[in-house]
């Protein structure tokens, strides 16, 4: 493989978007002036003296890993989050997805049919 081939492959993988959590967490984080995940780490560290890597929250960003707790909790600390930014960032770390706004919902309940509910719940 040519050098410039291999070189290609792996700017690619540093193009790849970074997961809703981590959309989330760097949308927090550059709200108040922290861009990337090694300064993000180096914030933690500072701030709230947790000691995590740049490698380890680039990871949690792409979605590669998925953060412990205790990072989740110094990151808020850290970052001062208000409680709906901290109902949000749980929301997502939960479910992996944005909660959808009131005015998204659809106001019909989710309701399945007794055939598939039955089909998903039978009973031994």
């Amino acid at each position: 493989m040519a050098g410039g081939e291999q070189g290609r492959m792996g700017t690619n993988g540093k193009n790849k978007p970074y997961c809703q959590l981590g959309k989330e967490l760097d949308a927090l984080a550059r709200s108040r002036d922290v861009r990337g995940p090694y300064n993000i780490a180096h914030y933690l560290r500072d701030v709230a003296g947790y000691d995590v890597s740049g490698q380890a929250v680039s990871k949690y960003l792409y979605g590669e890993y998925l953060p412990k707790h205790a990072f989740l909790a110094a990151f808020t600390d850290a970052f001062s989050l208000a409680p709906e930014a901290r109902r949000k960032l749980a929301w997502v770390y939960t479910y992996g997805q944005f909660p959808q706004a009131e005015e998204d919902k659809d106001p019909t309940p989710l309701v399945r049919s007794r055939q598939s509910a039955s089909a998903v719940f039978r009973e031994p």
